[in-house]
């Protein structure tokens, strides 16, 4: 009776608070056109155009959101006094308003309305020139309110207006804007009211069967059986009556029973709500509770005791590692693995994965691991592993620059005892120290006798280069000097003259200078001093002219500056004495030069040679002296030259002496055309560069010649058909490329003399020949 008095208690309390809420919940609603027509009080049909063309809007606002919504103008030309007609039902812009999540729960209207003559549908005139204008002008805001919360939810609801000679219809539907089933719930009783929000329909999901006051209520009351649980869902109505269709939840409701079972699956052992601890051998117990849940009940124990996995914790390495060194942790049996350092650390690896891997262990580090069997069921183990510090490498001097050509000692000595060292260089250095001289990165690797390596490395540069320069090669004037820089501002200075300072007073030649940078490295550069002669006028040399000649004397164009001892300043200078003569020249360079000619009067007594005679086909050198050029009557411009005539001549040579004075002279070449034929009777084709051809020597026969020579066996082993081949060419002793054997060989001669008479001597037509390697 008294659980009664509850239940009438709560249950009042409920639905007052529902009907409270009620109107504060936020809702979705639409507003929708239904028809109008002009059936209304009043006359709509004033006999002017079509009959009867209405023209009308309808708005609507809420008590919460101001704005009008709506506003679309629908027109018609039906007739809709006429009982035949319908109401004109818009096919376009039904929707006047559509709102969602709003606390509002009254809807205004406003409409506008006419009947159209003007033919501009949208916008109404009062008059338009012959016709007198539109009629029946309604306007009217608000024309209704409605509290569209009074009606059921997730159902149309139609309204009738009236307006003049119009009326209309619209409809509105609404839903509350949340879903939800509510939260899980449990009694001790069969029944009890639900706690939805929204609009749907309730059906069960699991839990066997019960029963609905009713399915589409919020706050139906369920009715099912004590001792069960059940799930319920609270889903959107079936027949898609509500704007939002697609809305699902569920909720729990437990009806607790009297009489029930603690059902326990544990690990190992388990204390019960008596205090007493169970185990696999003792797993049944009853004890009775007042109030729970509002309910007197007895629980009976049902319990099982599972088994606690074997971890097998171990670790590869499985003894001792080196600081940052990896190691793996494995442990089985299980199917979830909670990895930690230490046993209350923070657990950094948790999941199916039965290994665990770090390299940042320390020495006071221990590793956890919780298994948990698929049973459910824990068991802790852990593992210590000695960690040994590492061997310390540092290499001094550190990252550091040298000069380019320099080197450096890199030390990494170790104090300890028993370590040993390995250089990254390519030769594999295994001692404490390295003497480097090339850039780069070098590291050491050092090893204790635990094993254990530890690393440093350094980065050797080349200090920028300093570059220095003399500048390019340059000339002075002979004798002179100059003083070259390589400016200040280095640690020493070298020359090549031995000075040390940033100057240095050198001559021509070859110098250098060395300099030591602030960084100690060092530069070099040379430089080639060359010297302008200072002989570069040349008045010629003392010289003869002729009398009463005039004639310019030259000390050379392009100088600076010209000083003549007759007081010109000029290149060149007339000249029409016998005298002697100066000049001093300074060059485009600043060198200064000198030069003395003397002149005196020339006497003509240059001769050539007797006349000659040389043999028909030769030739005869000729010379002249004393000049500074020559002409020959054959063309030539050289001193000596070479005639070669075929009958007798006379040469002459003009000769220039300068000054504008010339001779010449004149000599007979006289011919002789008789035969001078020299043939040898011995060579030696031995490759010595001597005597190793066979040649015709001589002058006086015509070229076409017919000339062999025979062997032992009469067989010919050279022959020329041509003069000029016999004298230039010869033999070499050969015979179809091989070498013919030492022995006397006979020759033969057919020719004819410049006379043109056939073998004019008789030794010349026959003889032999000793060839003798």
């Amino acid at each position: 009776m008294k659980n009664w008095h509850y239940k009438i208690f709560f249950s009042t309390v409920f639905s007052f608070l529902f009907t409270v809420l009620h109107a504060q919940q936020a809702v979705n609603y639409v507003v929708e056109i239904v028809e109008l027509d002009m059936s209304g009080s009043g006359s709509c049909n004033d006999g002017q155009g079509n009959e009867e063309e209405p023209t009308w809007l309808i708005w609507t606002n809420d008590n919460v959101n101001s704005t009008w919504d709506g506003g679309y103008c629908h027109t018609d030309d039906a007739d809709f006094t006429s009982s035949s007609t319908p109401a004109h039902v818009p096919q376009t812009n039904k929707i006047v308003s559509s709102r969602n999540n709003t606390i509002a729960n009254q809807i205004n209207i406003k409409f506008e309305g006419w009947e159209d003559d003007c033919g501009s549908r949208c916008g109404y005139q009062s008059s338009c020139g012959f016709f007198q204008g539109d009629d029946n002008y309604q306007f009217v805001n608000p024309i209704g309110s409605i509290s569209f919360r009074s009606q059921p939810p997730c159902t149309w609801t139609q309204y009738s207006f009236a307006a003049g000679c119009f009326s209309f219809k619209i409809k509105i539907k609404w839903e509350y804007s949340d879903f939800s089933a509510g939260a899980d719930t449990s009694t001790c009783f069969n029944n009890l009211n639900l706690n939805a929000v929204g609009n749907g329909e309730w059906s069960i999901l699991s839990g066997g069967a019960a029963s609905f006051s009713n399915s589409t209520d919020p706050s139906s009351n369920f009715i099912g059986t004590l001792g069960n649980s059940y799930q319920l869902l609270w889903q959107s109505p079936s027949n898609s009556s509500c704007i939002t269709n697609n809305n699902t939840d569920t909720v729990l409701v437990t009806l607790n029973n009297i009489i029930s079972q603690d059902i326990v699956n544990t690990c190992g052992s388990y204390t019960w709500i008596n205090g007493i601890t169970y185990t696999s051998s003792n797993n049944t117990a009853s004890q009775v509770l007042t109030s729970v849940n509002g309910c007197d009940s007895t629980v009976f124990l049902n319990l099982t005791i599972n088994n606690n996995p074997n971890p097998n914790l171990s670790s590869i390495p499985s003894s001792s590692i080196c600081a940052n060194e990896g190691i793996t942790f494995s442990a089985n049996n299980g199917v979830n693995y909670d990895w930690q350092i230490g046993a209350n650390g923070t657990i950094f690896q948790s999941g199916g994965t039965a290994t665990y891997y770090t390299d940042s262990l320390s020495s006071s580090d221990t590793v956890y691991v919780t298994v948990t069997g698929s049973n459910g069921c824990s068991t802790t183990s852990y593992l210590y592993v000695n960690v040994n510090t590492l061997p310390i490498c540092s290499i001094a001097p550190g990252d550091t620059s040298i000069c380019e050509g320099s080197s450096v000692l890199l030390n990494g000595t170790n104090t300890s005892v028993g370590v040993t060292y390995l250089w990254n260089d390519p030769n594999a250095t295994t001692t404490s120290t390295l003497n480097v001289s090339d850039t780069g990165y070098y590291e050491l690797t050092i090893t204790d006798n635990n094993g254990c390596r530890a690393y440093d490395g350094v980065q050797i540069s080349y200090y920028p280069n300093t570059v220095i320069s003399l500048g390019p090669d340059f000339s002075i004037c002979e004798g002179g000097d100059t003083t070259l820089s390589i400016g200040p501002g280095f640690l020493s200075y070298n020359w090549s003259n031995g000075s040390n300072a940033d100057t240095a007073l050198l001559g021509p030649g070859n110098h250098f200078v060395e300099i030591q940078d602030l960084n100690t490295c060092s530069a070099f550069d040379t430089i080639f001093i060359d010297s302008f002669p200072n002989n570069f006028i040349d008045l010629g040399n003392d010289s003869l002219i002729c009398e009463d000649n005039v004639f310019n004397l030259s000390a050379g164009l392009g100088h600076s500056l010209y000083r003549w001892n007759t007081g010109a300043q000029t290149p060149v200078i007339l000249i029409n004495t016998i005298d002697t003569f100066w000049v001093e020249v300074i060059n485009t360079n600043g060198c200064i030069d000198y030069d003395t000619i003397i002149f005196d009067t020339l006497v003509n007594t240059f001769q050539l040679t007797s006349d000659t005679t040389i043999y028909l086909g030769g030739s005869v050198d000729l010379s002249a002296y004393g000049g500074t050029s020559y002409l020959w009557d054959n063309g030539d411009t050289n001193a000596t030259t070479n005639y070669a005539p075929l009958e007798n001549t006379t040469a002459w040579v003009v000769i220039d002496y300068g000054n504008a004075c010339y001779d010449s002279a004149y000599v007979n070449i006289l011919i002789y055309d008789g035969v001078n034929v020299f043939i040898p009777n011995l060579f030696t084709p031995n490759g010595d560069g001597n005597n190793d051809i066979f040649k015709a020597y001589g002058y006086g026969f015509e070229d076409n010649i017919e000339f062999k020579i025979y062997n032992r066996w009469n067989r010919v082993v050279y022959e020329a058909f041509t003069f000029d081949a016999l004298k230039n060419i010869g033999w070499d002793g050969k015979f179809n490329g091989e070498d013919q054997p030492d022995g006397v060989y006979i020759w033969t001669l057919n020719a004819t003399d410049l006379n043109g008479q056939t073998n004019p001597k008789s030794e010349l037509m026959k003889g032999t020949l000793l060839l003798n390697r």
